[in-house]
């Protein structure tokens, strides 16, 4: 199997583009992850009816695992199950390395973090201590802050966390799907082979 180098120009746009949605998240580009993977969607179920053999395995393989994936992490699922989502989980883990501004857990001994939220009328904070690791992790009002010495303009504004794991729950379906896909597409070239072998 042979790619193009617009084929490779396109996967490498694709993820510039996927890596500054994570790093730079808001909620219209959660909104347009949202609306992003709908439309994978709505282009596997074309592609799974319109295409041949062992193309059509790749879709019909992403379209079963990403809405699979999906489902297992939907909101109506987990109420009834009552465990906390799996994207959060990874979104929490991956806030601190992909985040721009991210308030990271670990970092200098006896070093204090500040972030702005986005409402701009609290501030987040790390406190860690001689090791390195967190001490106290909190929140205070803006006046607090500033009665403590700290000016608005020294703090770096907290990322919006919430698109972010909105952004990451979205993402992952897409992923998995495309792993699922590309399982599917293998399987079912070498089945053809030693079939037609």
């Amino acid at each position: 199997m042979s790619y193009s180098i617009r084929t490779l120009a396109l996967c490498i746009a694709a993820i510039a583009v996927l890596l500054t949605l994570l790093q730079f998240p808001s909620a219209q580009s959660a909104y347009l992850v949202s609306v992003g993977f709908g439309l994978c969607l709505l282009v596997a179920i074309a592609c799974a009816i319109g295409c041949k053999w062992p193309t059509r395995a790749f879709w019909i393989g992403f379209l079963v695992v990403s809405i699979f994936a999906r489902y297992l992490d939907s909101e109506t699922r987990l109420r009834r199950n009552g465990s906390p989502p799996i994207s959060s989980d990874i979104a929490d883990w991956l806030a601190p390395h992909l985040l721009h501004d991210a308030l990271a857990p670990m970092g200098e001994p006896g070093s204090s973090d500040y972030r702005l939220t986005n409402d701009r009328r609290h501030v987040r904070y790390i406190v860690r201590g001689s090791d390195g690791r967190p001490e106290r992790i909190g929140s205070m009002s803006l006046a607090s802050a500033q009665a403590r010495g700290i000016t608005i303009k020294a703090l770096h504004r907290q990322p919006e966390v919430k698109s972010f794991a909105l952004i990451v729950r979205d993402l992952i379906p897409i992923l998995l799907g495309l792993g699922g896909g590309a399982i599917a597409y293998g399987l079912s070239r070498r089945n053809s082979h030693s079939v037609g072998g």
